[in-house]
């Protein structure tokens, strides 16, 4: 599974790039500050997991996220902030982000997100060799309770 990360902290990428490096499996394909930064590294390496930020140095995440989807980016995208609210969890969703978590208080659930996904049945590299990721009933209704909802 191909990640890429959007953050602007360098310290907070340096720390998610050492513990997605040691899930089987996962491979940080690179690493984005800033808007177009982010946009330009989505389209070039095609991830199929984004780690994404919504405070960056220039811009921030839902601009990204608004400009992938139109472009007609499909990876899976996991919202991160620390100052995570309703009005911003909803809009991520409405753009097409799949997860979103407090990066101050739930990293752990990214990346036991990230595992989840890792874990599916129903996750298949596809011919072009990034993953095809359909979650399978067992793993919707596991989430359908969840504290974040998985959304499909």
């Amino acid at each position: 599974m191909n990640v890429l990360l959007v953050e602007d902290s360098i310290m907070i990428r340096a720390h998610m790039t050492s513990v997605l490096a040691n899930i089987a499996g996962v491979r940080v394909v690179g690493h984005a500050g800033s808007e177009d930064e982010a946009v330009d590294l989505i389209k070039s390496v095609q991830p199929d997991v984004i780690l994404m930020d919504f405070s960056l140095e220039v811009g921030n995440g839902i601009n990204v996220l608004r400009r992938v989807r139109t472009a007609g980016c499909t990876s899976r995208v996991m919202m991160l902030s620390n100052n995570m609210t309703e009005h911003l969890r909803a809009l991520s969703i409405e753009l097409g982000a799949h997860r979103y978590f407090d990066k101050g208080r739930e990293l752990d659930k990214a990346i036991e997100q990230i595992k989840d996904w890792l874990a599916c049945p129903n996750v298949a590299s596809g011919a072009c060799g990034h993953l095809v990721v359909k979650p399978c009933h067992e793993c919707a209704e596991r989430h359908a309770n969840h504290e974040h909802p998985y959304v499909v």
